[in-house]
């Protein structure tokens, strides 16, 4: 158990490193999609 509460709080350290790199990678994600949302809406009104 408490062996577990080490990695833990040694994986909640190096989350915040990944949490930030994970951040970015979500924004362009959500950037896309958004992008691609309104590309299908375009595409749904020429048609």
């Amino acid at each position: 158990m408490r062996s577990q509460d080490a990695a833990l709080t040694r994986r909640s350290l190096e989350g915040t490193r990944s949490d930030r790199r994970f951040l970015q990678e979500y924004r362009m994600v959500d950037f896309v999609e958004v992008i691609s949302r309104k590309l299908g809406r375009l595409a749904s009104l020429t048609q």
